[in-house]
Parts: C-alpha cells; sequence; structure tokens
C-alpha cells in the first residue's frame, strides 16, 4: 500500500497540476495562520477584487509559497498547505 501512495503522488506531481479537491491543508488552521501571519501586510479584500491576479489553484500555491519565501516567514509546508485552502475554500473556490 505504501508503494500505491508514492506511486500516485508522483504521478500528481509529474503532471504539474493541482486540484483544489486535493488542497490536503485544514482551512479552520489556515484562517488562524492566515490571521496570524498574513494580515501583518494585507486583509482579506485583496482575494475579493475582480482584476486579482490569480486565476488557478497552481496560481495561489505559489502565491503563499511565493509571500512565504519574500517575507522569511519560514512557515513549514502543513501552514502553507492550511493557508491554500483556507484561501480557496473562502474566497477563491477554485475547483
Amino acid at each position: 500500500m505504501k508503494y500505491g501512495k508514492l506511486l500516485f503522488i508522483l504521478l500528481l506531481m509529474s503532471t504539474n497540476t493541482v486540484n483544489a479537491a486535493l488542497l490536503l491543508g485544514d482551512a479552520k488552521k489556515g484562517k488562524e495562520s492566515y490571521n496570524t501571519h498574513c494580515t501583518k501586510c494585507h486583509g482579506t479584500d485583496v482575494f475579493t477584487h475582480n482584476n486579482r491576479q490569480v486565476k488557478s489553484v497552481e496560481g495561489l500555491v505559489a502565491r503563499v509559497k511565493m509571500c512565504n519565501g519574500q517575507l522569511k516567514m519560514n512557515l513549514d509546508k502543513d501552514t502553507l498547505d492550511d493557508i491554500t485552502s483556507y484561501l480557496n475554500e473562502s474566497f477563491y473556490k477554485f475547483e
């Protein structure tokens, strides 16, 4: 069974596509982390603009990682996944 999961994950990684249904984060924890770390720079209004820059799940994942890197927050992968899930469930609603 271990190898089946590994094969599945490698297959997903090789497609270079993220499906919103496969976002593994916990949106509730993500909201808490967002409020702790991300609101230092901006509120949630940036997610409701008609001309928002993030257009896909892949873009959302990349944006969260970019913010983490640029601000040198050093948040772990689980926290980034949680924030991404929160943002998707609450604002973006990518499928």
